[in-house]
Formats: C-alpha cells, structure tokens, sequence
C-alpha cells in the first residue's frame, strides 16, 4: 500500500469531506445570491451583502481549516521514532491492507497490517507512515 506525499494529496484528502462539503455549499450559497443580485430587475443590496458576507465567511473558514488541519495532523514536535516498538490493542477491526483504529499511549491513532486484526488483538507498531497518523502495525504473538 503506497501512500501519496503531502504535495499529491487532494483538497479531499486534506481536509476530508465534510469539511469540502460545508465549504462548497458556502460557496453555492454565495454565487447563488449573486446571481439573484444581477437577475432581479430591482435593486436588492441586501443579495450583494450576504453573498460578499458569505464569500468572506468560506475564505476565513478555507484559511482557518488549513491551518488546524497542518497543525493536527504535521506537529512539528511529534517524532515518529518514538512510537515504533510501542504496544497498543486494537479497537477497531481491519482486514489486511485496510486501515482500523488501535489504542497506543491511551491515544487512538489509524493503523494498517499484512494481516487480519480482531478487536482486542495485541499489536506492536513496526513503522509509521507518511501521513504521521496511521501506524503500521503487527500482532504481537502470545505464548
């Protein structure tokens, strides 16, 4: 499973799809309300008002998204060094390849394996990938 680098993520993969939802129907919003401006033979300033009002509300909503999702997900203090090695139990069931939840450090983080992992499995985290959220984990054998 490859991961894409920070540069070849999509706007979605950024900021997941809520977060493009709410700003797209924003921005709807706001060329709707100016072309209810120019179409209406009346002057109705109050269309031009709330579609600049909502054109200024997606750009700092825009800005303000970036911003926290750099800071959530690039902290410039986390070292991902310092999980590999770390034991965790998963939370959240995965078939191979595709990503689950587990619990490591009492913080649940994504994770990916070569294998099928059950709730409750007991797992070591042997890298952590690109994207500095999803571990790369394995079982942990018990004797």
């Amino acid at each position: 499973m490859t991961t894409k680098n920070r540069k070849e993520l999509t706007i979605i993969d950024r900021y997941g799809y809520r977060t493009f939802i709410i700003l797209l129907l924003i921005l709807i919003f706001a060329i709707y309300l100016i072309y209810l401006y120019f179409s209406t033979g009346e002057v109705h300033s109050s269309y031009l008002f709330l579609s600049v009002l909502f054109l200024i509300i997606a750009v700092i909503l825009f800005v303000g998204f970036r911003f926290t999702i750099i800071k959530k997900i690039d902290k410039i203090y986390f070292n991902t060094n310092t999980m590999i090695g770390e034991s965790g139990i998963v939370i959240t069931p995965a078939s191979a390849g595709l990503k689950g939840t587990v619990r490591i450090q009492h913080e649940e983080w994504s994770f990916t394996s070569n294998e099928d992992m059950q709730v409750n499995d007991k797992v070591e985290v042997i890298s952590v990938m690109d994207d500095k959220v999803t571990m790369v984990v394995r079982k942990i054998k018990s004797s």
